[in-house]
């Protein structure tokens, strides 16, 4: 699909100037993106103009495709149906080739394909990172609720958790 080859060339350009000014890419791959090392200099250029080749050949050989959704960005890899969770019950084929994934679909809290930018997460934040007290300990003591993995499963809060994490690192520094 070439609309959606064009659109993903676009928003390598936006992934690639956040990795290149050094701003933390947050989601469960976004480790890939964003590696516990700094790079300056010389270093830092080819990491960067790697990273754009690299994601650029992989959308051009039809193996990935980016989306923007309104919350966040998903790299999908084509070759891994199984991990493309939002775009359950269409013919992977006709999305490769033709029709490209469905937006509407996303399910960014749950994708390990999605990538949030800080300003994404603050925004998500703020409107559902609160859950109110009461709310908040009736469900501690339900116990079904706890067995099944309590807090870590409501959306959002393992992203929340990992930009929690790295605020409080960043302000100790």
């Amino acid at each position: 699909n070439e609309l959606e080859k064009e659109r993903s060339e676009k928003l390598i350009d936006r992934i690639v100037d956040r990795v290149e000014g050094n701003e933390k890419i947050f989601g469960e791959n976004a480790k890939y993106l964003n590696p516990d090392v700094a790079f300056v200099g010389k270093q830092a250029d080819e990491f960067r103009m790697s990273l754009k080749k690299n994601l650029r050949e992989l959308v051009k050989e039809e193996k990935f495709s980016i989306v923007q959704s309104t919350h966040c960005m998903c790299i999908h890899d084509l070759s891994r149906p199984q991990d493309l969770k939002c775009q359950a019950g269409y013919d992977m084929e006709n999305i490769v080739t033709k029709k490209g994934t469905n937006v509407s679909r996303c399910e960014g809290a749950n994708c390990s394909n999605s990538i949030f930018f800080e300003e994404d997460v603050k925004k998500l934040k703020e409107i559902y990172g609160h859950i109110d007290d009461e709310i908040k300990e009736r469900l501690e003591r339900n116990t079904v609720f706890m067995e099944t993995g309590g807090f870590e499963n409501v959306p959002y809060h393992r992203l929340f958790k990992q930009y929690d994490e790295y605020c409080q690192t960043k302000d100790a520094v």
